[in-house]
């Protein structure tokens, strides 16, 4: 107001000015000297009206007084909205009062480097083209400007998924992280899953597998002359570092494994003790009995031959562990001794406790070892095809898959929980350094991909190895269902999920893991507005309507709506970033995965034998065949552990009619072409073998076995060879993938994930059930009551087909069944 009383005042005052203050302006307000007149501020009203029509010079002063007043009201107008925009500023509550959260954008995934991008960065006068490509493990996938794009993790950091059973975490990341990771790796494999769909991959690309599963027998080929397991050993005590000084550090790392088979600690007194004596046979045994395994210290333990348990610890005392006396023991009163110290001070500890005390420890000891008198964990345990030290240091990467049955999960896992702290700590031992900072002494990098992790109960080795195990050039990819399974493995206060640096959540089932989830995503600040109506309610039209606007905070993604995920929805949170929504990644969805995760496992061909200066050796390699359309030769992939002596091929096939067995002699040859004659070494990879002779009634659809024999074995002695390379028709292979089709139809159609279990038919078995489908080659056919349950028939087995739908019983009498019809 007061700046339009202002600009009014200036124009009458121009005007008056203008006219040289006359008479006829009117009596002012007051006078300023003799010449200068005051008048009223809005006397420019009459004056526009009386000479708005005037001409000449008084109607340009008329025009100038107008303009000004105009001016002067236009400024006022505009000043009184900046005093109202500053005034509503410093009234302004900030947009990020509550919180700030938010989504990642796309520019910010790519400041993750976890997808990767081409852009143009720097001054529009120097401007570079900056090409990132993400790799590493598999997280998800994003869709951006560019289309859908893999999100990898770049970075050496720890990786934490929380994915319930049945979310897709299989298919997902842990598939397409092993069909992409190109250094070594270490897979907890609960069903197998994992070695069918990427070992065939990972072998093709050179990289060293191995298969280690504790519960797998023997099988015998077509002949049923050559044994067949593709299933590597390990002895924890041959990574026993005897005669040196590591030889008393490895055996307490073993035996505090064994004592504490549920990560609860050693402090009760009978696990304790029992520890010490576990030390102290450990060492013995390995030092000085013919059965250098657990399944031998549990024997020792139990040995039938001692009377009472004194004559066992005599015997600790008494054996001479270092004949030559090359390491320099001395006893307690420092005399030269052959007897480990260690070993004496374990045995000297029993004997010296009462009957009943040592009886309890002796009882507790063997309870620790129980699981490896079973025969067949016995058997995997006896000897090493490898070492821990392997899985970063051979020649090639390796791909190590541990093994489970699910119905053996709980049974095993004190052996798993042993490997895998083992392997933490030998991996672990030892960092080098030059010019003032640390370097690589590994050849490659390991990752450790444990899939249910929390069935393992607390792993102290690991949540504490979480903080360094990364300078070590090992990366943990864990999983668990969700947090409730880490805090009742590790307490309240676990320390897992802080370790991991990447985080990622499917749709949780538990509302406690899902408000974990909305606490992760972090609080935004929103604006609420209140709306309040005052007058009479009957009446046509309200008296005053009130609205206050206010900033609140809300969760940036609530508990309810963490569990409402969609099924190919999933969140990534990155320390330091915003957390990003993403899309769930599936192999068989990308062409070049699904490619990969068809490749043919690989077998194990291995041998054992006695040199000729009295040591032991077992060579082995892996092998994987696949077919060559219309071609009787056979494409390898050979990866070797070591070198391994030449090799002749032989070719076996079930005739399918006749039951009976054909050989066809087949050459090993190089890229070239060129015949193989030597020994297999670590430079082969790809191979060929073709046939020798007539191969006419060899059908390369059918199954077949190859059968790699060793030239010469004359300088070798207790030699024996066990492994062959057995394929399944492709027949048999498209009888399966029609059932897995299908079963994907159920899955589609009912909503709920069901998965086959498929069968081959047996020998002089009854199969009774429904039939599930027919192909040219194969009827498939489920139990009655257990729709997921398949066994595969050979239709030139059956003596007639049958229906779709149709309820049979197919009585095998030998390898000819006998389809009759049920009610």
């Amino acid at each position: 107001m007061l700046c339009l009383v202002a600009s009014s005042w200036t124009a009458t005052q121009y005007f008056a000015h203008a006219l040289g203050y006359q008479d006829g302006l009117g009596a002012p307000l007051w006078h300023m000297g003799p010449r200068i007149r005051i008048y009223h501020p809005f006397a420019w009203s009459g004056w526009a009206v009386q000479w708005l029509n005037a001409n000449g010079l008084l109607s340009t002063y008329v025009t100038r007084m107008l303009l000004v007043l105009c001016t002067g009201s236009l400024a006022s107008v505009l000043l009184g909205f900046f005093l109202y925009y500053r005034r509503s500023l410093k009234a302004e509550i900030p947009d990020d009062l509550h919180g700030s959260a938010q989504w990642a954008t796309e520019r910010d995934v790519e400041r993750m480097g976890l997808i990767s991008y081409k852009r143009r960065e720097g001054p529009f006068w120097k401007r570079q083209h900056i090409h990132h490509k993400a790799s590493g493990p598999c997280i998800g996938a994003l869709d951006t400007s560019a289309g859908r794009k893999i999100m990898r993790s770049s970075d050496p950091v720890h990786l934490l998924c929380f994915a319930p059973s049945r979310s897709g975490k299989g298919v997902g990341p842990v598939i397409t992280t092993l069909l992409s990771y190109p250094h070594s790796t270490a897979t907890n494999d609960i069903k197998g899953e994992n070695f069918e769909l990427s070992s065939g991959f990972r072998h093709s690309a050179g990289s060293l597998v191995i298969r280690f599963d504790p519960t797998s027998v023997d099988q015998k080929s077509m002949d049923g002359t050559t044994p067949y397991n593709i299933a590597a050993r390990w002895n924890v005590l041959d990574e026993l570092r005897i005669f040196t000084e590591y030889d008393v550090m490895d055996a307490q790392n073993i035996a505090q494994a064994i004592a504490d088979p549920d990560g609860e600690g050693i402090d009760d007194h009978w696990v304790s003790t029992s520890y010490e004596l576990l030390v102290g046979v450990i060492l013995h045994v390995k030092y000085d009995e013919q059965d250098k395994s657990l399944a031998g210290c549990s024997t020792y333990l139990a040995d039938p031959s001692f009377t009472d348990p004194e004559q066992m610890f005599n015997r600790m005392l008494d054996a001479e562990h270092d004949p030559e006396g090359v390491m320099g023991w001395k006893d307690s009163m420092g005399n030269p001794t052959k007897t480990h110290p260690q070993v004496a001070l374990a045995a000297r500890a029993m004997l010296n406790k009462e009957e009943k005390e040592r009886n309890s420890v002796l009882s507790t000891a063997k309870t620790k070892l129980s699981l490896y008198t079973e025969p067949i964990v016995a058997r995997n345990t006896a000897h090493s095809d490898f070492c821990v030290n392997d899985l970063m240091n051979h020649e090639k990467p390796v791909s190590l898959y541990l093994v489970i049955p699910p119905s053996d999960k709980a049974r095993l896992r004190p052996l798993i929980r042993l490997f895998i702290t083992f392997l933490l700590l030998r991996l672990t031992a030892r960092m080098s350094f030059e010019e003032g900072k640390s370097i690589k002494d590994y050849r490659h990098r390991l990752l450790l991909l444990i899939d249910e992790l929390a069935s393992l109960k607390k792993l102290e080795q690991l949540q504490d190895g979480l903080s360094y195990i990364a300078g070590y050039g090992i990366t943990a990819f864990l999983f668990v269902q969700d947090r409730i399974q880490l805090r009742e493995a590790y307490g309240d206060h676990e320390t897992m999920t802080a370790g991991c640096q990447l985080r990622i959540a499917y749709a949780p089932n538990s509302i406690d893991t899902a408000e974990d989830i909305s606490k992760m995503t972090g609080v935004m600040t929103v604006k609420r507005q209140n709306v309040s109506y005052n007058g009479n309610r009957l009446g046509a039209m309200l008296g005053q309507m009130s609205i206050a606007e206010e900033r609140v905070e809300r969760p940036l993604l609530t508990a309810d709506e963490a569990s409402r995920l969609s099924r190919d929805e999933m969140l990534v949170f990155n320390t330091g970033h915003p957390p990003v929504r993403a899309r769930k990644l599936k192999y068989f969805e990308i062409p070049e995965f699904s490619k990969r995760a068809k490749r043919p496992s690989p077998s194990r061909i291995s041998i054992r034998y006695i040199d000729k200066k009295g040591r032991s050796a077992g060579p082995w390699f892996m092998v994987a065949c696949e077919r060559n359309a219309g071609s009787k030769h056979l494409s390898l992939t050979i990866n070797t552990y070591s070198d391994f002596p030449a090799v002749r091929l032989v070719v076996k096939q079930a005739h399918i009619e006749h039951d009976t067995l054909l050989e066809f002699e087949y050459m090993l040859c190089d890229t070239t072409g060129a015949p193989v004659h030597r020994a297999l070494t670590l430079d082969d990879l790809h191979m060929t073998a073709r046939p020798v002779g007539e191969v006419a009634d060899f059908n390369p659809e059918e199954a077949f076995e190859v059968h790699f024999i060793v030239k010469e074995t004359e300088p070798y002695t207790h030699f024996s060879q066990k492994g062959f390379y057995r394929d399944r028709s492709v027949f048999e292979q498209q009888a399966r993938k029609a059932i897995r089709d299908l079963f994907h139809t159920f899955e589609t159609q009912e909503g709920r994930p069901t998965e086959p279990t498929i069968e081959c038919a047996m020998p002089d078995h009854r199969y009774t059930g429904k039939v599930l489908l027919q192909t040219d080659h194969y009827l498939a056919l489920h139990r009655l009551n257990d729709r997921e349950q398949v066994s595969l028939h050979r239709k030139l087995k059956l003596d007639k087909s049958a229906q779709a739908g149709q309820a049979i019983i197919i009585q095998y009498a030998g390898t000819k069944g006998t389809v009759l019809g049920r009610k």
